[in-house]
């Protein structure tokens, strides 16, 4: 059950309180789902944002990307749907389609939307210029050698790794809601061409 890690870090109560709304409605015939999120003390600092969906026995979860399309979640650090490198938005708003533009819910009726963010703090940003400045210090030796991974030239994964592990440590994330079961193209019950 891999799903289950997202669904700890996204779907468990939080003990942080976050000012947040979120709700399943209607537009036009797809079920869609609007979030509204403080990110509190966070705001303005260099951060990540997540949401995801998670079944509720934890056999799947979705996420968010950042092209705002839903992806299964596999395993691993869980992909941001936010990047904010100049600081975190003090209100992250969205109006995203649930997975498949679904016109019901019926088939996610009960999984839990979970909102989370994470930031890199000074010590984090410290973290990430020691272990820099050590990389840099024997990349010469490794490129002769012809043993230097190409993927070490970019700090990225590691910085995500590292708001992740402050979303976690220190449960920034909230169960925003359990989807609820809504029919966006009901039955005609009107009395349309009858005698």
């Amino acid at each position: 059950m891999k799903p289950l890690f997202l669904g700890a870090a996204l779907a468990v109560a939080c003990v942080v309180a976050h000012a947040q709304s979120a709700a399943v409605v209607c537009m036009g015939n797809v079920a869609t789902l609007q979030i509204n999120y403080s990110t509190g003390s966070d705001a303005n600092s260099p951060g990540l944002f997540w949401l995801g969906l998670v079944a509720p026995d934890g056999s799947g979860a979705d996420y968010l990307d950042t092209s705002g399309a839903w992806q299964p979640y596999q395993s691993g650090l869980i992909p941001p749907t936010g990047r904010y490198d100049t600081g975190l938005p003090p209100i992250v708003q969205a109006t995203v389609a649930l997975p498949g533009k679904p016109t019901n819910t019926y088939a996610m009726q009960g999984w839990i939307v979970g909102i989370g963010q994470g930031v890199l703090t000074q010590e984090s940003q410290q973290q990430v210029d020691q272990r820099r400045a050590a990389l840099d210090s024997v990349k010469p030796q490794l490129v002769a050698k012809g043993t230097w991974n190409p993927m070490l030239d970019d700090d990225d994964q590691f910085r995500w790794a590292l708001a992740q592990g402050d979303m976690i440590t220190n449960k920034k994330y909230v169960q925003a809601l359990s989807i609820p079961a809504i029919d966006c193209m009901p039955s005609d019950t009107g009395n349309g061409g009858g005698t």
